[in-house]
């Protein structure tokens, strides 16, 4: 078994996982053993002596805090109603503050993951095709009216009915792409269901990037978004469910949003997540930018955003501690002349923040003699970095096997920064909550997760080709 087999076995994943991981109290144990075994052995201990070194097997005590309590925990209501939207959008006093208090849902249980009731920016599909292989005709029209239910039961009852394309294969439509491209024309969005490809000589994955590339790629005739849905998950127990967050990402990926958090601040602030990805001999450079208060409408600075950016965060992923001085030394310098370039004398507020995953830092929670892991959306920022460094550690998520790895956050460039750092630390972690493709905290903020799937996308799926200016507008990867 090899690459990706291994990779699609659950069993194998899950027992690797269940031998691997380990709680905040055994690897805390098995470092003082490995410490142990260390100082005993001589050859080690010559090294050590060598270079004058000493192994500490103490642990550090440092202050974290957890940013959804008290008076905070306002900040981190998600509102998922339409009627609320204006509210969000309106200046943060009076009486708008305090209707924002007094509506919205709290997160709640262990982990902060939520479902949504409704979408909080509805669109409507006035044009829609639903496309199938010819064999799967009847699962499609059981996927189509299962999905306007569904709109329906969000408070988007209002679809219009979709334009069936189910006459022949998926693999002979998209073959003949002049006649699909004159079919899917002036459509919002197209929903397909992908086949089981036993048997057959085309692989989904194949139609997948197919249709990808047909609707996404730069020059393309009828540039959508796609929805895709496997015939497997259809017949499976869990569709209803599946159902309501097919119909979610529809609406993102057209322009809407499920839900949003009381984010709006008193200057216009635009937070960026930029990645960068290695693929063949190329390299693969993705931005994701926020153009509104609610950080739910995403493209560029220059086309959205009509009463000017005041503050810029850019959230720097994609780079080893080996690349950071590549960073300093040419890419903010650039950034700086860019907006020099395009706002004059009034450029905003910049911070650059290196966002980094793969850390050997880990945090615990001590409850008497026993250690757990933090809470989620807790963050560490006090007594983690030398003097001089802006670093903290935010642990966004719920685990319930090993321990958590955090996110390290490195600011790397403030200028004329307005925000403290307690501000700075709460919109990372609001941001975190943002992403409409997992309702709860993910591992880094909205617009990172978003660049890094773009990346991946276009390396995997488009096979690096670029994506259309068409759809700059709509996060068509989702």
């Amino acid at each position: 078994m090899y690459g990706h087999t291994i990779r699609n076995d659950h069993l194998i994943n899950d027992l690797v996982g269940k031998a691997c991981r380990m709680t905040p109290d055994d690897r805390l144990k098995r470092a003082h053993r490995f410490v142990e075994v260390l100082r005993d052995n001589p050859n080690a201990k010559a090294v050590l002596d060598k270079f004058k070194l000493e192994i500490c097997d103490a642990k550090e005590s440092v202050t974290g805090r957890k940013l959804n309590d008290g008076d905070n925990a306002n900040s981190f209501r998600y509102y998922d109603r339409p009627n609320t939207l204006e509210t969000l959008k309106a200046p943060r006093k009076g009486k708008n503050e305090d209707a924002l208090k007094n509506s919205g849902n709290a997160l709640r249980g262990d982990s902060f993951n939520f479902i949504p009731k409704g979408c909080l920016k509805p669109i409507k599909l006035e044009k829609w095709v639903v496309l199938a292989d010819k064999s799967d005709a009847q699962q499609a029209q059981k996927m189509a009216r299962d999905i306007y239910a569904a709109a329906t039961s969000l408070g988007m009852g209002d679809w219009e009915p979709p334009k069936w394309l189910i006459n022949q294969s998926l693999s002979a439509m998209l073959a003949d792409h002049q006649t699909l491209v004159e079919e899917i024309s002036g459509a919002q969005c197209v929903v397909c269901l992908l086949p089981n490809s036993k048997g057959k000589t085309t692989s989904v994955t194949q139609l997948y990037n197919g249709l990808k590339q047909l609707l996404t790629c730069e020059g393309s005739q009828c540039a959508c978004v796609a929805q895709c849905v496997q015939s497997k998950t259809l017949a499976s127990n869990k569709w209803q469910t599946a159902c309501q967050k097919v119909v979610q990402q529809i609406v993102c990926k057209v322009g809407g949003a499920a839900w949003g958090l009381n984010v709006k601040g008193r200057k216009p602030l635009m937070a960026i997540g930029v990645d960068s990805r290695k693929s063949k001999d190329s390299t693969i450079v993705s931005l994701c930018a926020t153009v509104d208060d609610l950080f739910i409408e995403h493209f560029t600075l220059s086309q959205r955003n009509n009463i000017g950016v005041k503050r810029m965060i850019i959230y720097r992923t994609g780079l080893g501690e080996g690349q950071k001085v590549a960073a300093t030394e040419y890419e903010i310098p650039a950034i700086k002349t860019g907006l020099e370039q395009a706002c004059g004398d009034k450029q905003p507020e910049l911070a650059v923040i290196l966002t980094t995953q793969q850390t050997n830092t880990r945090f615990a929670t001590a409850k008497g003699n026993q250690l757990s892991n933090p809470p989620p959306l807790s963050v560490f920022d006090k007594g983690v970095a030398d003097e001089g460094v802006y670093v903290w550690y935010g642990c966004h998520q719920q685990v319930t096997s090993g321990t958590i790895t955090p996110t390290k956050y490195e600011v790397l460039h403030m200028d004329r920064w307005g925000l403290d750092v307690d501000q700075t630390t709460n919109l990372t972690m609001q941001l975190s909550t943002m992403y409409q493709n997992w309702s709860g905290p993910i591992r880094v903020p909205a617009v990172v997760k978003m660049a890094e799937v773009c990346a991946r996308k276009v390396a995997e799926n488009l096979q690096l080709k670029t994506p259309t200016d068409a759809l700059a507008t709509f996060p068509w990867y989702l």
